[in-house]
């Protein structure tokens, strides 16, 4: 009985990772908002969870022509941390040649702060979104953390 105890033990012991949640992220279907009948401002909202084992999270592909927003501007980011990520974490919105759309202004988070950052000021001008994005998020060790980012963009 003691050799089966001291089994089950030493196997919860060094088998700990096998149970931890892989982290997640997900995006929701764009919500339009119209100005005199015609579509002005779109939102895409992503959520995220760190991994119960180190508080990563996986990238995820932004769908820019299925969800109808080829041509338009990317405007805002509106970042929510949520449940306390690590401070200093960074997010990037990257088209297929690596350039992040963000121009860097998502590179110095806060863990606790609400904010909302301007495209334009990162890079020259708004950048015309025609191809799908890659999320990434990076710093983050917390295990227990989660947050949300709004993306809007405009068509003008």
């Amino acid at each position: 009985m003691k050799k089966l105890l001291l089994t089950l033990c030493l196997f919860l012991l060094f088998c700990g990772n096998i149970f931890a949640a892989a982290g997640t992220s997900k995006i929701s279907p764009p919500t339009f908002y119209y100005i005199q009948g015609q579509p002005g401002r779109a939102t895409l909202t992503i959520t995220w969870t760190g991994s119960t084992d180190d508080g990563s999270v996986p990238s995820l592909t932004i769908p820019i022509p299925s969800n109808n927003l080829s041509g338009w501007y990317f405007y805002t980011v509106e970042v929510d941390p949520g449940s306390t990520p690590t401070n200093g974490y960074a997010v990037t919105m990257k088209n297929s040649r690596g350039l992040d759309l963000c121009g860097g202004l998502l590179s110095s988070l806060s863990s606790t702060a609400t904010a909302i950052y301007d495209i334009g000021l990162g890079i020259p001008g708004f950048p015309v979104v025609t191809e799908d994005l890659t999320f990434a998020l990076t710093g983050n060790a917390d295990t227990s953390s989660g947050g949300e980012l709004i993306l809007t963009f405009t068509s003008n």
